[in-house]
C-alpha cells in the first residue's frame, strides 16, 4: 500500500522569531526529515538561516515537521530536542483536531 504524500505550496522564505529563513524542500540527510540551521550557526549576519524539509511526507508528517523546525527557529535552538518534539506533536494534534489541513 502506497503512502499518500502531502500536496502543498513550496514557500521559499519565512520570517520566524523576527528573522528571515530560507526554506529548502529537500531531505536534509538519511536520518532526518527536517533540519533548522539556527542563527548562531550562520556565518554572515546578513545571510538568511536555512530550514530544510523533506517534501516526501504525508500530511500529518509534514505538518509535524514544519511545526517542529519552526519551533527550533523561533526558540533559536534554546529548547531541548525532546521538548520541541513533544510541543510540535501536541500543536499538530490540536490543529488537526480543529480541521486544519493542507490544501488539496
Amino acid at each position: 500500500m502506497s503512502r499518500k504524500l502531502a500536496k502543498f505550496t513550496r514557500i521559499r522564505t519565512a520570517r520566524l522569531g523576527g528573522h528571515p529563513y530560507r526554506i529548502e524542500w529537500v531531505r536534509p540527510d538519511i536520518l532526518n526529515v527536517g533540519e533548522c540551521e539556527t542563527l548562531e550557526y550562520v556565518d554572515d549576519p546578513a545571510e538568511d538561516a536555512t530550514i530544510s524539509i523533506d517534501p516526501q511526507q504525508t500530511d500529518h508528517e509534514l505538518m509535524d515537521t514544519l511545526i517542529h523546525e519552526a519551533l527550533h527557529a523561533i526558540w533559536r535552538g534554546a529548547a531541548a530536542e525532546d521538548f520541541v518534539l513533544h510541543a510540535a506533536r501536541d500543536i499538530r494534534r490540536l490543529l488537526w483536531r480543529v480541521g486544519y489541513r493542507l490544501k488539496q
